[in-house]
């Protein structure tokens, strides 16, 4: 072999040697960087939202009873039935209600006439003073014996003081009614054309509840339907046990299916904001009530301090720390330290379908 030709077989294999270290080298840098796949912070609508269980309640309800005894004539209304404002719906037997009642009427009427010429006959000085005087007693004694009666007859008859439906009947016809005894109604008369729920609002919340403010109401028994109301009142003291505040939540019922009693899943919505900077819930890490993220700078993953707001559909707001232009992780940032060297991939929530990235990264 000539020394040329040894020369060339020496340099071959020296590159031979060299390409093969670079290689090696390349693949084990490449091997060291962590995959993590990362987002922009993107704009959302916000709504702040309260969560509460409440019961619901008839918008209005009365307990309807008689207030004197006596035989129950009659009962014309049964559960379920609706009833107009003023109607009568359950009287007593009348007969000696209505007797007595004229009995006092004839009595009033005369003693108002024996009155009358009582007096005629003291402006003539025909009687004396004390005759008058006791006179004038006995007239109003029959009066008042009349204004009695009428309040026995107008009592002995139930009437709805509103239009609402039955929801509670108790009595016969025939049955004694006991007026002293107390006991259940003969009628309990709910109004639901609207229905409304009470709820504790902690103290610390209370001042961002207003009237008027809305509220979404989820029933177990309706499951995907959201029915609709507002905040109609709030309390004035804070109860000293519960630390809570009560308010009430009013919700249309105009199909009937909101049932007194129920209990209901209520949402209260006491803000609403646009344009606020988010992220995928995924991307917060929260550690001692302290919250951060990785943002990828040059290729490096750097700890970001912020501070998260309202939480929605899988979403965080972010209230600082973040600008829009970031490289949040969202994926691999578990066991991850700040320095480390990574490789990104990008998220694309709308569409998550793979594209190559004009840098040559994998985009998702």
């Amino acid at each position: 072999m000539t020394v040329s030709k040894l020369a060339f077989c020496v340099a071959a294999t020296a590159l031979l040697f060299f390409m093969g270290c670079g290689s090696k080298e390349q693949s084990d840098s490449t091997d060291k960087l962590i995959p993590v796949q990362v987002v922009t912070p993107q704009a959302m609508d916000a709504e702040d939202v309260l969560r509460f269980i409440g019961e619901l309640r008839p918008d209005r309800e009365a307990r309807l009873e008689f207030n004197l005894s006596g035989r129950i004539a009659k009962l014309d209304y049964e559960v379920g039935e609706r009833v107009t404002e003023g109607a009568v719906m359950a009287t007593l037997g009348q007969e000696e209600i209505v007797a007595h009642l004229e009995q006092t009427k004839m009595a009033y009427e005369k003693a108002s006439a024996d009155l009358k010429r009582i007096e005629r006959l003291h402006r003539e000085k025909i009687v004396s003073d004390d005759r008058i005087e006791a006179v004038r007693v006995g007239e109003k004694q029959a009066h008042a014996a009349y204004i009695v009666a009428q309040w026995a007859l107008k009592n002995s008859s139930v009437i709805a003081p509103f239009s609402g439906s039955v929801a509670e009947k108790n009595g016969e016809v025939g049955e004694y009614y006991n007026a002293m005894m107390g006991g259940p109604p003969v009628y309990r008369l709910v109004k639901i054309d609207t229905v409304k729920a009470i709820i504790g609002v902690p103290e610390d919340e209370v001042p961002r509840i207003k009237v008027g403010q809305e509220a979404r109401i989820f029933l177990d028994t309706y499951p995907g339907e959201i029915f609709t109301g507002q905040v109609t009142r709030t309390g004035l003291t804070i109860d000293r046990l519960s630390r809570t505040m009560e308010v009430e939540i009013t919700a249309l019922n105009d199909r009937g299916l909101l049932k007194p009693g129920m209990l209901a899943d209520i949402e209260l919505v006491v803000d609403r904001r646009q344009d606020v900077l988010s992220i995928p819930q995924s991307g917060i890490i929260r550690d001692m009530g302290l919250e951060h993220v990785f943002v990828v700078e040059e290729g490096k993953a750097m700890v970001r301090e912020v501070i998260s707001g309202v939480e929605q559909d899988g979403r965080v707001e972010i209230v600082k720390g973040l600008t829009d232009q970031e490289k949040v992780v969202v994926r691999g940032q578990f066991g991850l330290k700040e320095g480390d060297l990574v490789k990104t991939t990008y998220q694309d929530a709308a569409s998550e379908s793979k594209k190559v990235s004009e840098d040559g990264d994998v985009s998702f």
